[in-house]
Parts: C-alpha cells; sequence; structure tokens
C-alpha cells in the first residue's frame, strides 16, 4: 500500500508520489483518548466522510538517486468529483492533472501531451494513494498496523505522531504528524529518511465544505494531445 515504487499508468510514466495529508477532530485535552490509534483514524476518516468538500496544498519530496526531487500538488474533491495537478519544482503550469467529473476520468501529463481517458472511479482514492495522498480510508488493520509514537513539536505545531508498518512488509513503513490543536495532518513520512524512494510530504493548506467551482472538474485535453487507451473501471 505505501510502497513508493508503484505507478499509477505505467505507461504514462509519471515520476510522482505524495502522501496524504487528512484530518481528525479530536478534542486535545483527551489525550488517551487522542493517543489511541485506532481512534484517531476513525476520526480522520469521520472528518472526510461529513464533509462536503476539500481541497490542499501540498509539497512533496522524492528522494531520487540524483536527488530529491521536489513536487507541489494541489487537490479538489466534492460530490464524488475529483482534480489533481502536479506541478514540479519551479515550474508555473502542471506537469500533470487527473480530473473525475463523475462521469469519466481524464489523466493527462504535459511532458508527453498523451492523456489517458477511462470511465468514473467512485473512489478517488486508486488514484490519490498511488501519490501517498490519503483522504480517509486508514484503518488499523487490513493491510497496515500503527502506533503510537511521542508527542513532537513540527515547524511550531504541537502534534501527535503515529508509525505505521506494513503487514506484509515491516520495512514498508508511513509516519503521520497528526496537529493536536486542529486535528489536520501537518506531515507524512513514507519510507526510511534518506533512502532511495522515500517520500515526504508537508501540508501547505487546506479548507474543508469550502465551495468549489464546478468549472475546476472539467477538462478538456488540449488540442494535439494523443489519447493512450482504455482504462479498466475500478
Amino acid at each position: 500500500m505505501f510502497s513508493t515504487n508503484q505507478r499509477c499508468i505505467p505507461s504514462m510514466r509519471l515520476q510522482l508520489q505524495t502522501i496524504v495529508v487528512t484530518c481528525c477532530m479530536i478534542p486535545t485535552c483527551a489525550i488517551t483518548f487522542a493517543q489511541n490509534p485506532s481512534q484517531i483514524l476513525e476520526q480522520v476518516n469521520s472528518q472526510y466522510r461529513a464533509s462536503k468538500s476539500f481541497q490542499a496544498t501540498y509539497h512533496c519530496e522524492i528522494l531520487m538517486g540524483r536527488g530529491i526531487e521536489a513536487n507541489q500538488f494541489k487537490v479538489w474533491i466534492s460530490g464524488g468529483k475529483f482534480r489533481m495537478e502536479s506541478t514540479k519544482g519551479g515550474a508555473t503550469k502542471p506537469s500533470s492533472i487527473v480530473v473525475d467529473d463523475g462521469k469519466r476520468s481524464i489523466i493527462y501529463s504535459q511532458a508527453t501531451n498523451k492523456y489517458l481517458e477511462g470511465p468514473h472511479s467512485k473512489d478517488p482514492m486508486p488514484f490519490l494513494r498511488v501519490y501517498g495522498i490519503l483522504v480517509g480510508g486508514l484503518q488499523t488493520r487490513g493491510g497496515v498496523q500503527y502506533s503510537s509514537q511521542p508527542d513532537q513539536k513540527l515547524n511550531g505545531f504541537q502534534t501527535y505522531r503515529l508509525h505505521g508498518t506494513s503487514e506484509r512488509d515491516k520495512t514498508n513503513s508511513v509516519d503521520l504528524w497528526i496537529d493536536r490543536v486542529n486535528h489536520v495532518v501537518r506531515q507524512v513520512q513514507m519510507g526510511a529518511p534518506g533512502m532511495p524512494g522515500s517520500v515526504k510530504t508537508s501540508l501547505i493548506s487546506f479548507a474543508f465544505d469550502r465551495p468549489i467551482d464546478a468549472k475546476m472538474f472539467v477538462f478538456n485535453p488540449p488540442k494535439g494531445s494523443t489519447a493512450m487507451g482504455n482504462r479498466a473501471a475500478k
């Protein structure tokens, strides 16, 4: 689940992976409650189930063999529709765009000027998880086991920390830093720090239940772009 070698669409060869930013609504005074991993994750999931919309920006650093590859990700989710844009460090335009308008989904790569069109995905998680973006659906069973770690101050924010390991591969890990005041995940580390393929993603900004322009979920491939075939429904 947390392998940094996964690719959403191999033929597009998008070198983009990120990790999640999620929210939970946990009273900061309820220390015992907040330090229970299963209860934290359920509150995270409940927040997303109850929200009408979610939008956020993330900064992602992927440790490659040649150095660090930095990407910025923007995500919009509302009413069964979603959009994700990824922009490489220093660029002004997205290098890839994923849009699901509730009827169909399109993955577009600016580098190749190619796109892949497929059916509507009822759950955006298969798209987002491969980049490490987890918007709910977190579990303490069925793949990953979480444990509480000592609280930590991160970039000026007091956070709870959860460490998760894959039941299939104990060397495959993920760490979440959850803000103790506003209950968002401030940072996620996927894989061991310093190891090639490891990913660190930090939350820049976020908003729940803020209106999202319907145009954000409309995307027409640019003129001259090439279709790559159909993706199987999920």
